[in-house]
């Protein structure tokens, strides 16, 4: 919308009503607390700090004077239409209002990442195979997804500039975080060579009773090849008699 020649007095705006977003949900206790800390930044824009809604009846922030003072949106105008439009939308609030701080996706994307590093999806495995890579997933992750923020040597805490593409060209700040242990292999390795190495038969018998499901490509018949090629070839050989007609 900013991009729009008659709306670019919108620009600036962006950033603060993505942060908005964050705050509104992060510090409310329901959903319609978060959807009035939403509807507030309508009217904020246009440097109007008191809202008709009880949740969230005023804004937080002192008295915005001199340099904290913004450009603020005309009343009327198009751009400050347009905005006020998109943001009190119906279909917003509603996703608004079934936002949560507590329940977020960015742990299982995490893992599903990490996935990657131990099955690459170029690779083909065997289905104890992927298994095995599975769990081994699941131990790495286990121990080090809650690893504490790494430190300078002066015990400074270190954060990571992040440069991702639908900023163009502007940045996060991450908090860097301590280097992976590996400790579920060494307790692998005792379990390999102090155990399953001295008497496998146990191990080898457990390994037989994990159900191998049948290849995906199993449940549907496999055609005569022959036959294939030559429906194949006959289709074509109608579709080029119908060009020549």
């Amino acid at each position: 919308m900013a991009k729009d020649k008659n709306c670019m007095e919108l620009a600036p705006w962006r950033k603060s009503i993505v942060n908005h977003l964050h705050w509104s949900c992060s510090t409310s206790k329901s959903g319609e607390e978060t959807v009035a800390k939403w509807k507030s930044v309508a009217n904020h824009v246009q440097d109007i700090h008191t809202h008709d809604d009880e949740n969230f009846p005023t804004c937080l922030h002192e008295p915005l004077i001199g340099e904290d003072a913004r450009q603020w949106l005309k009343p009327s105008t198009m751009s400050c239409e347009k905005l006020v439009m998109l943001l009190l939308g119906n279909k917003l609030l509603k996703d608004v209002e079934k936002l949560s701080p507590l329940y977020q996706t960015s742990s299982i994307e995490a893992f599903h990442s990490l996935i990657l590093r131990f099955a690459p999806k170029n690779v083909t495995f065997t289905f104890l195979g992927m298994l095995c890579r599975l769990l081994l997933t699941a131990m790495h992750y286990n121990e080090n997804a809650d690893r504490p923020q790494a430190t300078t040597s002066s015990g400074e805490l270190r954060y990571l500039l992040w440069f991702p593409k639908y900023k163009q060209g502007d940045f996060s700040v991450r908090p860097l975080k301590a280097t992976p242990t590996y400790g579920y292999i060494e307790t692998l390795q005792e379990l390999l060579f102090e155990r399953v190495v001295e008497n496998p038969e146990p191990y080898q018998e457990l390994l037989q009773q994990v159900y191998v499901p049948p290849p995906l490509c199993s449940q549907y018949d496999r055609p005569d090849k022959s036959k294939a090629v030559a429906r194949h070839t006959s289709r074509f050989a109608v579709m080029d008699d119908d060009e020549d007609d």
